[in-house]
């Protein structure tokens, strides 16, 4: 029997169609050998009161037990495939249950602005607040990651790496238990010719701020293992104002894994 790369729901029931398949299969080896049994006992009769065709009524009684063991063979090969069935369907529903089990209670961390209001004033560097958590039931396993605080020109793309070269802040926690967080603000920062430098809020910036000309972006990635001993990322990427324009770029980075 050959078992297709099916999504375990679609394979389930796959096997349970071929089940029925072989349940159909044994009842009619089942009528068939009480069919062979009533034959056998009209033989077996007719052969008492028909004692000069004994030798003829052996030859046919030979082949009605053939027949038997037969079916008794094929009924015995289909009970087998019908247990591994039964097995391979088990295990499926193990393996989703526990697939379930671990999305469930797995760590999960996510991304947001801290409340309160941000300043900005002219002459003067900005920080922007901001707080990774972890949303799930267990704890969430060395975290770290990279995030960006920066201002761009509107449909400037926006270049997600995080490798040494572009400006941007590392990230460490160790170990975040259920509902804890990372809070911290992080400065905006650019490509400098050394190293990052401050963006400094000025009359012209703020103009092209508040017109919606460029925008305050943040984005970055976080990874970390769950108490399962999977890794796991979250990408983000907001719009500290204006987030009504955010692009189709910036709305495509958020986004997480799929492991299990």
């Amino acid at each position: 029997m050959e078992t297709p790369d099916l999504p375990s729901t679609a394979l389930i029931k796959k096997l349970l169609q071929e089940l029925r398949q072989i349940s159909q299969q044994l009842a009619l080896l089942r009528d068939e050998v009480k069919q062979h049994s009533v034959t056998t006992r009209t033989v077996q009769e007719r052969k008492y009161r028909d004692e000069d065709n004994d030798a003829t009524e052996r030859l046919v009684e030979s082949g009605r037990q053939y027949a038997i063991q037969n079916s008794i063979r094929k009924a015995t090969w289909l009970a087998v495939i019908a247990a591994g069935i039964y097995a391979g369907i088990t295990f499926l529903q193990w393996r989703d249950a526990n697939s379930n089990f671990k999305q469930d209670e797995r760590a999960w961390m996510a991304f947001k602005f801290v409340e309160g209001s941000l300043t900005l004033t002219i002459g003067q560097s900005f920080l922007v607040p901001t707080e990774l958590v972890n949303t799930g039931k267990t704890p969430a396993k060395n975290v770290h990651g990279n995030i960006v605080v920066g201002v761009f020109r509107k449909g400037e793309p926006l270049d997600f790496s995080y490798s040494p070269g572009h400006a941007n802040y590392e990230v460490r926690a160790g170990t975040l238990f259920p509902s804890g967080k990372i809070v911290e603000t992080f400065e905006a920062i650019k490509h400098g010719q050394e190293h990052a430098e401050s963006i400094v809020f000025t009359a012209p910036l703020k103009d092209e701020i508040f017109n919606a000309q460029s925008l305050i972006v943040v984005h970055g990635r976080i990874i970390y293992n769950d108490i399962f001993g999977t890794e796991h990322w979250t990408t983000y990427c907001r719009y500290v104002l204006h987030p009504e324009l955010i692009s189709e770029e910036c709305t495509r980075h958020n986004d997480t894994d799929d492991n299990k």
